[in-house]
């Protein structure tokens, strides 16, 4: 009687050893599963398009620019890029928007048009109340242009001869012909080119606005 006893004892101890060694053994390997990061759960791959509009989007900003609209075709990236003109001088701006698109090129991204849009809100209605926000110049370079211009060495002031499109208000227009004559007196453009045609848009911009625009010639 006392020895049945003792067996049932000792046979309810093993099960209970035996039961918590089982449990202590699940709870490890659901412990390491927990560790591992799981394919399903990890974060998704980001696209070579997603890459490609951020190095745009930041080869733009550092330049003091906007990227307000990008379209990517079978051509390339179409960009439309906004930028606020720090001062009313034509070099200056030309500078920029060669600074601008060489940052883009830098991307490696392919380029099917880049347009650059210069705004300002220094000028003023005829009756002296300052105008938000004045398109002040205009440059669009198709993709071919674009990949053809050398940027370390282009020249910012032939933009006028590249472009599909370089408009100008009044304000840089006049400054765009004392340019143009001077360049004409000294025996033509650099690089002994034809001048592109030069043909006035009346009314265009704000402020008084009117401008040029030129089909460009390849230098």
């Amino acid at each position: 009687m006392n020895r049945g006893w003792i067996w049932g004892l000792a046979g309810i101890l093993l099960g209970t050893a035996l039961g918590f060694l089982l449990m202590q053994g699940q709870l490890g390997r659901a412990g390491a599963g927990n560790g591992q990061p799981s394919s399903d759960t990890g974060p998704a791959d980001v696209s070579s398009e997603e890459r490609e509009l951020e190095a745009l989007r930041l080869a733009v900003t550092g330049t003091e620019g906007r990227l307000v609209e990008t379209q990517l075709t079978p051509d390339g990236w179409i960009l439309d890029i906004e930028a606020e003109a720090s001062g009313l001088e034509l070099e200056r701006l030309e500078e920029t928007a060669c600074k601008m698109f060489k940052e883009v090129a830098r991307t490696g991204a392919q380029v099917a048009s880049a347009s650059l849009l210069f705004f300002t809100d220094q000028l003023k209605d005829v009756y002296g109340h300052p105008i938000k926000g004045v398109p002040v110049a205009r440059i669009r370079l198709n993709g071919s242009v674009f990949t053809r211009i050398n940027w370390d060495g282009f020249d910012p002031r032939n933009f006028y001869r590249v472009a599909d499109e370089y408009w100008l208000h009044d304000r840089l227009k006049s400054q765009f012909n004392r340019r143009r004559e001077s360049d004409e007196a000294q025996g033509g453009p650099q690089g002994g080119s034809e001048v592109g045609t030069i043909q006035s848009e009346g009314g265009a911009g704000q402020g008084g606005g009117g401008g040029h625009s030129s089909q460009g010639a390849d230098a």
